[in-house]
């Protein structure tokens, strides 16, 4: 997640550092977690918020973004077009932290398989060229959280899961 702002308003707003961006209205994609009080603390940046906005979907805040009425927080995966078309712009590319993460969970004992051997593959080549626009954290590239699930039932399945 990260902030994402329409180039008209940062033109005409102050901002110079991160803390700046408490000064406009913080726009929420959704209205059950504070991605913004994530994004500050992960930062170590102390603010005193002012006017915010919280929206039931995604969608809203990033078309909110795009009319000036604030700054989002927002997945920048999930706004590649406008990114690349400059309606939208990252005020601070290098701080996209990681607030939740994606695992691909599959039995050890399936760890030599064909299929996920290449699933695996795949992700790698997948996350080396799905946003090359915009700045991902290497780090969190060379380790696709691949962790092999112990068997501790009967029955074992693989899926994909996320957490927060």
């Amino acid at each position: 997640m990260s902030p994402v702002i329409s180039a008209n308003l940062f033109r005409t707003s102050d901002i110079r550092d991160p803390s700046d961006l408490a000064t406009l209205p913080l726009l929420h994609p959704w209205s059950n977690y504070d991605f913004w009080g994530s994004w500050f603390g992960e930062y170590g940046i102390s603010v005193s918020r002012g006017e915010e906005h919280f929206y039931d979907l995604m969608e809203t805040a990033i078309q909110a973004a795009m009319h000036g009425l604030g700054v989002a927080m927002i997945n920048p995966e999930f706004v590649v077009d406008e990114l690349e078309s400059g309606r939208l712009i990252l005020p601070f590319p290098d701080m996209t932290p990681s607030i939740s993460s994606y695992h691909y969970i599959y039995p050890k004992s399936k760890a030599d398989h064909p299929g996920v051997l290449n699933f695996q593959e795949w992700l790698r080549k997948t996350t080396d060229t799905v946003c090359p626009s915009i700045p991902v954290q290497r780090d969190s590239l060379d380790r696709l959280n691949i962790i092999p699930l112990k068997r501790t039932t009967a029955r074992s399945t693989s899926r994909i899961g996320r957490s927060y």
